[in-house]
């Protein structure tokens, strides 16, 4: 299993986010013939990797609450269950693109991934902010914590959360600086799992193409 997961993780995580962000575009604009065409190759194209639908699964069961919730003010507002259950898949499948992004895309890959960029002034800095923000959110989440034991203010809770996080800005700076130092020298681009991607946007590509009305 690791073995498989590892062939996903070895796509440039900035290509692999293009594509799902061409997905989830494409998704929405095309028609829903088109749009389960879609659905049905990308759920083929993630075979390689079965534990993304264990994941997927896990994340549909924790959101059934939301879908009860969304027929229920359908029926309450006179909308089609046709209607409803269209928009259900569409979200399906934005959820499927997303868990296939976050659970194929390591911190040690992304990094690595921003050394072939790191010449470009403009993606070296986006990619330092999106690495610098992975890393901050956990220190601001267990700063609210700490606060939230003092108080059961809200307004107090979060500018001391916030107070107490940004002290340690520079320590989140300079570990990011180190992470990135150190994976430049692992920088790789892989050829088949890059291809394998390539593939996917291509047929997308193909379907908005002659399935678009």
């Amino acid at each position: 299993m690791k073995n498989r997961l590892s062939f996903f993780q070895k796509q440039n995580s900035f290509l692999k986010l293009l594509l799902v962000l061409f997905g989830l575009i494409i998704s929405v604009l095309i028609s829903f013939p088109g749009f389960l065409i879609m659905f049905g190759i990308t759920f083929l194209y993630l075979i390689i990797s079965p534990k993304i639908y264990l994941d997927w699964f896990k994340i549909f069961l924790k959101i059934i609450p939301f879908f009860v919730s969304y027929f229920i003010f359908g029926m309450i507002f006179n909308v089609s269950f046709i209607t409803q259950s269209f928009v259900s898949i569409r979200i399906m499948f934005m959820l499927l693109l997303s868990v296939y992004l976050i659970s194929t895309t390591s911190m040690e890959g992304f990094l690595s991934n921003s050394t072939l960029i790191s010449k470009n002034k403009i993606f070296s800095e986006i990619a330092f902010f999106i690495v610098a923000t992975v890393y901050f959110i956990p220190i601001l989440s267990k700063q609210y914590k700490i606060s939230a034991q003092k108080s059961r203010n809200i307004f107090q809770i979060l500018p001391d959360a916030f107070t107490m996080s940004f002290q340690k800005i520079s320590h989140v700076e300079k570990t990011v600086s180190e992470k990135l130092e150190k994976c430049n020298f692992k920088s790789r681009f892989y050829v088949l799992p890059n291809l394998y991607l390539v593939l996917l946007a291509l047929i997308y590509l193909l379907i908005i193409i002659r399935v678009h009305p």
